[in-house]
């Protein structure tokens, strides 16, 4: 399982790219709809162990030279709507120390909860 944040929707129809759809379009095999987005880094913060927290970092899903430039190619995934499961994450505030910094701030992220990711 992976856990994507959604940049667009690429209709069969070739109308372009949409940043909304249907849930009753999205679950149709019929309807041909492809989603394009990036799967985000998710932690479980050390002081809540039912919940996971985006990092704010993305998973790089091609590996190419070290000394290659990351391109959008290398993070951005394309997948079929009708294997896609909404979630409705929460936003929280989550303390700098989340993303291994030392910079005395908090930010807001999003977080989900286990039973969110299980029911999946």
């Amino acid at each position: 399982m992976a856990v994507m944040e959604i940049a667009a929707f690429s209709f069969a129809n070739g109308k372009g790219l949409k940043t909304v759809a249907s849930l009753d379009d999205l679950e149709s095999r019929d309807k041909q709809i492809t989603v394009t987005g990036q799967v985000i880094d998710l932690q479980m913060p050390p002081s809540q162990k039912n919940y996971w927290q985006w990092t704010w970092k993305y998973l790089q899903l091609a590996a190419h030279k070290k000394d290659e430039k990351k391109t959008c190619q290398q993070f951005a995934l394309d997948v079929p709507s009708f294997l896609i499961c909404p979630l409705v994450p929460s936003v929280v505030t989550a303390p700098s120390t989340t993303f291994s910094t030392e910079l005395p701030f908090k930010y807001p992220t999003w977080q989900l909860t286990d039973s969110e990711l299980t029911k999946v």
